[in-house]
């Protein structure tokens, strides 16, 4: 029975059908001056001063991240806890009924599914409509899987306590997943119950409990001889894209966490399988769009992306001469180029006609060849003195502000079925403050704008990045965040009987913050993904003395 406490979280009467007319009140951010404002103002104190010699306020307080924000959750279910189980592995028809399980079933088709290809769709969805309830523990573990999946996309404005529902269809599936006994003797249903909580995990800003999880799915996949024995054939294809959505929530959580994925580009020998078409096969050269060509398009970028940073890790230990490992470089951002031009006409090459998944699927695959094209110039790793980026003319800084503001494009109400699916772009918000520090002053009218944007941006990831605000992570991105802070607040007219103090901490800023193009990327980078403490010997700025 389902305790006193548990129901208390869960208002019966509240919960109600998901309202089809709430795309249209999407709410929107309010703007202010240059992006500064009490939240811009006060951000995540950090611990070791990049600049010893300039003080910065440290009396902030806004930035708690992902686990400190949003409801909160407790359950004895935790699949870490098998021999825990509550028994709670009953969906309460009062809090899911079967009208509201329907329409979760009919949201994870349409917003879940083709974003990430874990299922069969058509073909589940059957099974789940036509088998009696308790057929199985796999089964109803991924019955409840699928319900979850579909409950994380739905808006909070769509349906009244979402959060309670979530919390609720969250704690019955760690328990059904216990009883199907994921961790002892998994089966082909239960992992993919199991990836389907990982995504839906990361939705509810469970970020850092996800990343910590995902090695658990890596190894049940290997138990099931997944990528081992797949194959061409058709039988296998589900395997397959079950195994490269295993390989995007891999590289998704180690972008959010700054970490090294666990899984290498040579780990996927096989393409993924178009199973949304109408002839099932694999992929080939896009000629029609269909309900997998979004997914397809990430699992291209997500290998592309790991061609980059593969081929950069074995340059630097073989010595690969420096026009050598930037043609491949080159060669690999061109295949992916040319892979978002295919996918312009398959999508209808954005006519009026296009429908709106087929517009979502050209601006998210525009969005990923803007980050790609950044992070060719500004590589996660820390590059030694023989490879580095040639410098063409090449803004940094507005590339850094066009993967920030290309990321804000879900927030339109046509693209509001699969906002809930984000990346978190603190490498480009990162690069964007380096460069607005080192940026000539006075800033000019367009250097203002990428400050509103990067001063946004930073607001909105401070709750979303997978990391505390004493992280390896965001403790950097906060010192950046403070110079850059700091310049600009510098640069904005005051009243004249202010103009001696302005004065005095121009000639500070001046003193001390000049030959800002001496900040070292490369030590930054090394420093985010470094797997444990970070040393306080190390200095993200130098200095000529």
């Amino acid at each position: 029975m389902q305790s006193a406490s548990k129901r208390e979280q869960v208002s019966h009467s509240t919960y109600c059908t998901i309202r089809s007319d709430a795309a249209a009140a999407i709410p929107r951010q309010p703007s202010c001056p240059f992006g500064i404002g009490p939240d811009w103002i006060c951000g995540p104190t950090g611990i070791r001063d990049i600049l010893t010699d300039v003080d910065v306020a440290d009396d902030s307080t806004a930035g708690s991240t992902s686990d400190d924000v949003g409801w909160t959750y407790e359950t004895t279910n935790s699949v870490l806890f098998t021999g825990q189980t509550s028994g709670i592995t009953i969906l309460d028809p009062s809090i899911v009924p079967p009208t509201l399980e329907t329409q979760l079933l009919t949201t994870y088709g349409e917003r879940f599914d083709p974003l990430l290809k874990i299922l069969d769709w058509p073909n589940v969805l059957s099974m789940l409509r036509s088998s009696p309830e308790f057929a199985s523990a796999e089964l109803e573990a991924l019955r409840t899987a699928v319900l979850f999946g579909g409950a994380v996309t739905i808006q909070p404005y769509e349906l009244d306590n979402r959060d309670g529902l979530l919390a609720y269809l969250r704690m019955v599936l760690e328990a059904r997943l216990a009883e199907a006994k994921i961790l002892t003797t998994p089966s082909y249903m239960t992992l993919q119950a199991f990836v389907i909580y990982l995504a839906a995990l990361r939705a509810t800003r469970a970020n850092a409990q996800q990343w910590t999880l995902l090695p658990i799915a890596i190894r049940i996949a290997s138990s099931l001889h997944i990528p081992a024995l797949l194959t061409t054939e058709p039988g296998d294809y589900m395997r397959v894209n079950l195994w490269y959505s295993i390989g995007m929530l891999d590289l998704q959580s180690s972008f959010d966490r700054g970490s090294q994925p666990l899984l290498r580009g040579q780990d996927f020998p096989i393409p993924a399988a178009d199973v949304g078409g109408p002839d099932l096969a694999l992929t080939g050269p896009l000629k029609h769009f269909s309900t997998m060509t979004t997914s397809l398009m990430t699992y291209q970028a997500m290998l592309c992306q790991r061609e980059l940073m593969e081929s950069t890790a074995i340059a630097l230990v073989t010595g690969q001469l420096q026009h050598e490992w930037w043609s491949a470089q080159l060669r690999t951002f061109r295949r992916f180029e040319q892979y978002v031009a295919n996918i312009s006409v398959a999508c209808g090459g954005g006519t009026s006609t296009a429908i709106p998944l087929q517009s979502f699927t050209m601006a998210v695959a525009k969005e990923s060849l803007l980050t790609m094209r950044l992070l060719l110039y500004r590589p996660l790793q820390k590059l030694s003195g023989q490879l580095k980026p040639p410098q063409p003319d090449f803004d940094i800084l507005q590339s850094a502000v066009n993967v920030l503001e290309s990321a804000e494009f879900k927030v339109q109400p046509e693209y509001a079925k699969w906002s809930w699916y984000t990346w978190v772009k603190w490498y480009a918000l990162a690069i964007a403050l380096a460069e607005l520090c080192r940026t000539p002053r006075p800033w000019q009218d367009h250097i203002l704008q990428a400050w509103n944007v990067a001063a946004m941006s930073y607001d909105k990831y401070a709750q979303l990045v997978a990391d505390t605000d004493q992280g390896l992570l965001w403790r950097p991105i906060d010192k950046l965040m403070g110079r850059t802070r700091q310049i600009c607040l510098a640069q904005i007219p005051l009243p004249p009987e202010m103009h001696h103090e302005l004065t005095s901490q121009q000639a500070m800023l001046d003193d001390n913050l000049q030959e800002m193009d001496w900040f070292q990327w490369d030590t930054f980078i090394h420093d985010v993904m470094a797997p444990d403490v970070l040393p306080d010997s190390v200095d993200y700025w130098e200095f000529n003395t």
